[in-house]
């Protein structure tokens, strides 16, 4: 009797967590969603009339969706850089390279310049390229985003596995920082082999599928509940 209520108990806890999952999965979908809708406001609003500030940048840190499509102008700080990856881009083998940009006023945004061809990336690290002293950058300010399986960056041997704005603006001495990334779609002036990104950036929404995973699961133990009491009170 002890070893079925035991047996009976697992099964409901089993049930409970894999719906669970599927609800949590729900709400994770909803969230999503507005994040999207939010993010193609900003691709559609684009707007290119006026350079943000610094505070501007900052209040971001504040907001539910830290979102906005703008430009900025500054002078990039080049021996700063940073490459991050490796990263494939048609099948090539290449990084993102990720530099300093310091405002007027002083402040530092990272931005992310586009990607580099693995074969230059020796060259980006040591020789800085002919820029102009100010450049205006047009593109999306976010938050990088990673997961929780990314090795952690090692910079005493300059390999950077995930953007981490504080850690980058700590071991490379720039602040203060703005919380957010400017990822880049327009620059002033072309002035090297960066092949900036063309595309508007989404996140993974797989939410859906896998609430429809959780749920199912959640139906085949009632399923084999079922079949294991029928059997029960067979003998």
């Amino acid at each position: 009797m002890f070893r079925n209520l035991i047996t009976i108990a697992l099964f409901f806890g089993a049930i409970g967590i894999l719906f669970s999952l599927s609800w949590w999965q729900v709400q994770r979908l909803g969230w999503k969603n507005d994040f999207i809708a939010q993010l193609d406001a900003q691709y559609e609003k684009k707007t290119t009339n006026s350079v943000l500030s610094f505070n501007a940048l900052q209040n971001l840190d504040n907001q539910d969706v830290p979102l906005l499509y703008g430009q900025i102008t500054g002078k990039f700080i080049f021996d700063k850089q940073i490459l991050w990856g490796p990263k494939p881009l048609e099948g090539r083998i290449g990084y993102n390279i990720i530099t300093p940009l310091q405002l007027t006023s002083g402040e530092y945004v990272l931005v992310h310049r586009g990607w580099i061809d693995e074969s230059k990336q020796q060259e980006a690290l040591k020789k800085a390229p002919k820029a102009p002293l100010q450049v205006t950058i047009t593109g999306l300010f976010r938050k990088p985003d990673w997961n929780m399986f990314t090795p952690n960056n090692s910079p005493d041997n300059n390999i950077w596995t995930k953007p981490d704005i504080n850690e980058i603006a700590r071991i490379q001495n720039i602040a203060p920082i703005a919380p957010v990334m400017l990822y880049a779609h327009e620059i002033s002036s072309g002035f090297d082999n960066v092949i900036l990104s063309d595309e508007k950036w989404y996140p993974r929404n797989k939410h859906k599928q896998y609430a429809i995973f959780w749920f199912a699961m959640g139906l085949a133990f009632i399923g084999v509940f079922g079949l294991y009491r029928y059997k029960k009170q067979q003998k």
